[in-house]
């Protein structure tokens, strides 16, 4: 996963020492479309990434992990 597409859980770009890592991070993922509010926050239920499907996993050998239903709003 390219390093600008992890974020935090409220759906922002994290802040870092320097400043302008996060707006380099930020402009990145502009760049690949990502919408951000006027508190610089992406709506993750558009953007997040559920994983592998069940397929690829058992193809792979990975173990299946439990199915806990639908994640909450």
């Amino acid at each position: 996963v390219p390093w600008q597409r992890v974020v935090n859980a409220q759906g922002k770009v994290s802040p870092r020492a320097d400043h302008w890592g996060a707006e380099v991070q930020r402009l990145r993922l502009q760049e690949e479309g990502i919408a951000f509010d006027e508190s610089y926050r992406m709506d993750l239920k558009a953007v997040r990434w559920a994983g592998p499907d069940r397929e690829w996993l058992i193809e792979n050998d990975f173990s299946l992990p439990e199915d806990r239903g639908v994640p909450p709003d």
